[in-house]
Formats: structure tokens, C-alpha cells, sequence
């Protein structure tokens, strides 16, 4: 779509920072009404145009020269320096005023990243037919324009909602995110279209991005050569779809620079990954993935340096129903590149408000308390055992 390649490199990314230690690692705690921003790690890697449309098809485009970002101290860096940020767990189940928007208490905004990827865990569809299962998630059509006014570029598709209203309400989903200028990644009309990634040109920056699922409700769900579902990678990392899926993280990175996966899997409620999460990330990143950022277990879970690249295990939720406990606790996790080398790696603390929707916080135990979660140490998550399978 031409509004992900001319994408805007925004405003700024916050306030004037001050630079704490606490426990070894460096927080920014911020002077402004945002959280404070972990930064866990400095962080690494080469071509020309394409973005997608709803069939999964190529279509190729200009590319656009995006301006430097802008950092906390007022300064402008390099015309190659971009970054990226990653939420989780969004829906809107319930009207809300015309004026209102679920993501106004932000810090810092979607819309002040070069590219910025949530995952849709729901369906966005007036259909009234209702999948055979627990809980049918579904978000007014006005959901995808008030993510997109937010500044959300990619909507991950792939999760074990977004065909909560059937096929129909899956398409009509992929359509109403397009409609928006989001890229919808993850879901399609057939399996092409489901494990193809959306393209977005930065700079000179080839950037792909890709939705997968290992949580699958009925194997109806699964696209097919010949059938609508999403992208699915299997639930035992070693199957047909998982191998799929990895063949086409390693022939985009082939012909792009960067190659960022959205994945939704894991145990609900688990603040540590499984085996088969551990196990199935490093086999995305060695496929060519810069960053695997992951969904579905409501909780916050490590983010871990992984050589040149990063894995989040679960963002939690991001725009949801009203929660407490540590399923109210997420945040937005930030990436910054200079060309295609991964420079650092920041998370910016958030808690569900009232309405269940992320805000950002300002007092310090809570942000501590928060950034402690995504610190956790989860036996072979930061590769302190062998990875499962070898």
C-alpha cells in the first residue's frame, strides 16, 4: 500500500531522558508523563520495492527517502537511522464515544515510529455468524481506523480470533484494515497470501514483516493452497507448516533487509515461554528474522538478546477489556536500526487503564515492577541451556 511505503518518520520519541542504573541494566526515566524505557541491549545486516495486497499478490512502488528519526535530546540522526515498534493483544468488543480513542495515553505515540505492528486479535466485521467456540472476539469496522489514526502500520492476523465470524468475517477484516492503510499480515485468501509479508520501504531500507500462529482453534482455520485461514506454524516446530513458514522468513530475507515475525503462541497466563516457543524463535532467527515478537499468553514474558537480533516472547495485552493483576501489565517494545544493523532495543513500561486500554505510567515501582517481568530469567530462553531440540 502506498501509505507503508512513504510512512512518515514521526515527530519525536519523547521528553528529555535521564539516565538511572538500577540492577545493571539502563533505564531512561523520563521527566515527561511516559514511563520510564528500559534499555535491555545494544544491538546487527543488504535491494528494491513491493507491498502487498489482500490475494497475497507483489505489486512494486517508489521508494520513498524517509528522514532520520528524531531522539529524546532534540537531535536529528542519520537519514539511515529508523526504528520500529511492537504492541500486543488489541481489540475493541464495545462502543465508545466518537471522540474517543483506546490509544490516546500512549508514551511514546504509535504514530512517532517508522513502522509500527500490532497484533488484531479479533475479527473487525459487521457479519453476525459466530465461529463454534468460547470466546467470539468482535471489533466494530471504526476499530481499524482509530488503529490506524494511532499510527499502527502492520495488523497481525495471525491468532486464534481473527476467524471468530468465519471466513467471511476474516476477509471482511483484511479488508477493513487495508481500507485503513494497515498492511494486514499473517491471514489471507490462501496460503500465499497468508505467509506473504508486507513490505515497507525506509529510506533505502527494505523492511518485511510476517504473522504466524501455533495457536489454531480448528484445523479449518488453516490457509490452504485452495482455502482461507491463517498462517499457521504448527504446534510442533518440526511439521509441514512450521517448515513453510521458515522457507519464506528465509527467502524474504533474501531480497530485504530486515525481517521482522509477529508469532502468536505459548500458554495463557505463563510468564515464562515453552519449549516449543524457545525452540520455534531460534529457528525463525535462523531463517533470517532480525526480531520474533510474540502474542496470545496475556502476560508479559522475556525479551531477550539473541546475537544480532532480539526475541520478545509476549507483549501481553495492549488494547483490551479491563484487567488487573499482571495481565494489566504490557508495554511497547522499540527497536532502533541504523541501515539494517539492530542498534538498540528499548521497552517502554505501559499498564491497562480503566477502559483496559495501555497507558503509560509515571511512577517508578510500577515501571520497575513492570520491566522486571520482561527481565525474568525462564530457563533456555536466553539460550542459558541447550535449545530444545538439539
Amino acid at each position: 500500500m502506498a501509505t507503508s511505503q512513504s510512512r512518515r518518520v514521526r515527530s519525536s520519541l519523547g521528553g528529555l531522558l535521564a539516565l538511572v542504573t538500577v540492577g545493571g541494566l539502563s533505564y531512561l526515566g523520563a521527566a515527561q508523563p511516559a514511563g520510564s524505557v528500559l534499555a535491555i541491549s545494544p544491538l546487527p545486516t543488504p535491494s528494491p520495492a513491493g507491498t502487498r495486497d489482500p490475494a497475497g499478490t507483489t505489486t512494486t512502488s517508489a521508494t520513498t527517502t524517509t528522514p532520520g528519526i528524531t531522539t529524546p535530546d532534540g537531535t536529528t540522526s542519520g537519514a539511515s537511522t529508523w526504528n520500529v515498534y511492537f504492541a500486543g493483544d488489541s481489540l475493541l468488543t464495545r462502543k465508545i464515544a466518537d471522540k474517543v480513542s483506546p490509544f490516546a495515553r500512549l508514551f511514546p505515540k504509535l504514530d512517532t515510529a517508522s513502522l509500527a505492528i500490532v497484533n488484531v486479535e479479533t475479527a473487525i466485521t459487521n457479519s453476525t455468524t459466530k465461529e463454534s467456540k468460547e470466546f467470539n472476539f468482535n471489533s466494530p469496522p471504526r476499530f481499524a481506523q482509530l488503529m490506524a489514526d494511532a499510527g499502527v502500520d502492520v495488523g497481525s492476523l495471525a491468532n486464534n480470533h481473527s476467524l471468530d465470524m468465519g471466513d467471511q468475517g476474516m476477509l471482511d477484516t483484511i479488508d477493513a484494515l487495508t481500507d485503513a492503510g494497515i498492511d494486514p499480515v499473517g491471514a489471507g485468501v490462501n496460503l500465499a497470501a497468508a505467509v506473504t509479508p508486507s513490505i515497507h520501504i525506509i529510506g533505502n531500507i527494505r523492511v518485511a514483516v510476517f504473522g504466524a500462529s501455533q495457536v489454531i482453534p480448528s484445523p479449518k482455520w488453516v490457509a490452504t493452497p485452495t482455502r482461507p485461514g491463517v498462517a499457521s506454524a504448527g504446534k510442533h516446530t518440526i511439521d509441514k507448516a512450521t517448515e513453510h513458514l521458515l522457507a519464506a522468513v528465509q527467502q524474504a530475507k533474501a531480497t530485504n533487509d530486515v525481517v521482522l515475525v509477529m508469532m502468536h503462541w505459548g500458554q495463557e497466563r505463563m510468564s515464562c515461554p515453552t519449549d516449543v516457543q524457545i525452540a520455534t524463535a531460534k529457528r525463525l532467527r535462523e531463517a533470517g528474522a532480525t526480531a520474533v515478537v510474540g502474542a496470545h499468553p496475556h502476560v508479559l514474558q522475556p525479551i531477550v538478546a539473541d546475537g544480532d537480533g532480539v526475541i520478545a516472547y509476549s507483549m501481553g495485552n495492549f488494547i483490551w477489556s479491563p484487567r488487573s493483576g499482571i495481565t494489566a501489565d504490557t508495554g511497547i517494545l522499540e527497536l532502533r536500526f541504523d541501515g539494517d544493523k539492530l542498534i538498540d532495543t528499548i521497552f517502554h513500561p505501559h499498564r491497562l487503564d480503566a477502559n483496559g486500554w495501555a497507558a503509560s505510567i509515571n511512577d517508578l515501582s510500577s515501571q520497575q515492577r513492570i520491566i522486571s517481568q520482561v527481565k525474568r530469567k525462564c530457563a533456555g530462553a536466553d539460550g542459558s541451556k541447550p535449545w530444545p531440540g538439539n
